[in-house]
């Protein structure tokens, strides 16, 4: 008869890491927890400046600029003279009267002023293309190509403007410049608009009579104090005084109220 040893498994005594071994595992798992937040860090620094640019280089949805082709030039400068002409009629006439114009009519205009002020070297700023405007609901929204350095942007900026009660001064309150659909910083836009508003008030006190004169230049320097609080400037805007001149005529007049609607701008004047 054969008898059966069961045999008990001897576990193996565990030898305890070294001191020495410990610390460089620890050392060996920093820097691999290093390695992986600078990764991730690299990551989303990568995608955060790839939505920047993304969003700098947006074309916002209303931005419609007008191309005016060379055969439409003279159609575009006979509808501005048009309008010229039946504005004077009517500050001739001494009653009040309303100025409706469409976002379209702006944009072909204002692309006919931009070509005008181009070919005779005028004051508008050389790196600023294709300018627009968009009528929104109490909102005058303004843009136009940014060019610098080889690239483009669309700048813009939106609008409030309203009469006072007593029709002696009109407010407009800024409500942000964007490039794309992002907001800028006061300090990357103030010295570009201060300069431009500047060469503008140079050129038209050159060319324009002296009682229309002063009362531009009182606007500009209203617009330009203003620039020295953006923040001001956002939240309750920069009054100019409503008195102005109709050059064709020399004829005082205000503006008693200004509607805008989607599509569609109403000016209210009362000449004086």
């Amino acid at each position: 008869m054969t008898t059966r040893t069961d045999s008990v498994p001897v576990r193996e005594a565990r030898t305890p890491h070294a001191p020495e071994q410990t610390s460089a595992d620890n050392a060996r798992s920093r820097r691999r927890r290093r390695r992986r937040a600078f990764g991730i860090t690299c990551v989303l620094i990568l995608l955060g400046a790839i939505t920047l640019w993304l969003a700098l280089h947006r074309i916002p949805a209303w931005y419609r600029p007008m191309s005016l082709a060379d055969e439409h030039v003279a159609d575009v400068r006979f509808e501005a003279t048009a309008w010229v002409d039946w504005i004077s009629d009517q500050m001739v006439q001494g009653r009040s009267f309303t100025i409706e114009m469409t976002e379209a009519q702006a944009n072909r205009l204002l692309a006919g002023a931009r070509r005008d002020g181009r070919d005779s070297g005028g004051s508008w700023p050389a790196a600023l293309e294709a300018p627009a405007v968009a009528f929104l609901t109490d909102e005058l929204r303004v843009g136009a190509i940014l060019r610098r350095k080889g690239d483009h942007v669309v700048v813009s900026a939106g609008l409030r403007l309203r009469a006072s009660p007593d029709d002696a001064e009109l407010r407009v309150r800024l409500d942000a410049v964007r490039a794309g659909v992002v907001a800028l910083p006061a300090f990357l836009w103030t010295g570009e608009v201060r300069s431009w508003l500047e060469r503008t008030a140079d050129a038209s006190s050159s060319h324009s009579a002296s009682s229309s004169r002063s009362a531009s230049t009182d606007s500009l320097r209203s617009v330009l104090s203003g620039l020295d609080d953006p923040e001001a400037l956002a939240r309750d805007g920069f009054p100019i005084r409503n008195r102005f001149r109709w050059p064709n005529g020399n004829r005082a007049f205000t503006v008693d109220n200004i509607e805008i609607t989607p599509g569609r701008c109403r000016i209210l004047i009362h000449p004086l």
